[in-house]
């Protein structure tokens, strides 16, 4: 098989590079700027996803100082910015609206695991335009990465029910 037939085929590698680009803020490949510090919140559902992909030196290069879950309680971290990596949820929505109002970090960057409805998105947008925190978030996005890949060629969908409602696998 030809290498390029291989990295196509290579399920984990391309959801790999959809991270890291998140990680360089969404910038395109050779436009991200030197290593930026910044603070890596995610959910359990993302955590699933992250674990399988990427080391805790991976995520050093990328500038990724800590690495925490949304849910946990955190301090303020005066000169950070963070990513997000959320399932949208309402329950995601009201903490990183939260984690705005109060502060935590001087820039937000909201990335969804999958498609966000449009009743979130404005949700969102109300809670911080309320607090006056609306400007901390810098980009919201979409990776519409839902898959759970376990090797090079191999996903997981059982997963991803879970933490899908109405789901019945």
């Amino acid at each position: 098989m030809s290498e390029f037939v291989e990295s196509v085929l290579n399920i984990q590698q391309r959801q790999k590079n959809v991270v890291l680009r998140m990680m360089d803020l969404n910038q395109d490949p050779g436009t991200a700027p030197a290593v930026v510090w910044k603070v890596l919140i995610y959910d359990g559902h993302c955590q699933e996803i992250l674990s399988p992909l990427l080391t805790v030196l991976d995520t050093r290069k990328k500038g990724i100082t800590l690495r925490m879950s949304l849910f946990d309680d955190r301090s303020r971290i005066a000169d950070a910015s963070a990513v997000y990596f959320v399932h949208p949820s309402k329950e995601a929505i009201d903490k990183i609206a939260s984690d705005c109002a109060a502060g935590l970090y001087d820039s937000m960057y909201i990335n969804f695991s999958s498609s966000v409805s449009r009743e979130l998105l404005e949700q969102l947008a109300l809670k911080t335009s309320q607090s006056i925190s609306a400007s901390r978030i810098s980009k919201v996005g979409c990776c519409v990465e839902l898959l759970l890949s376990c090797s090079r060629s191999m996903i997981s969908i059982a997963t991803l029910c879970r933490w899908s409602p109405g789901c019945s696998l």
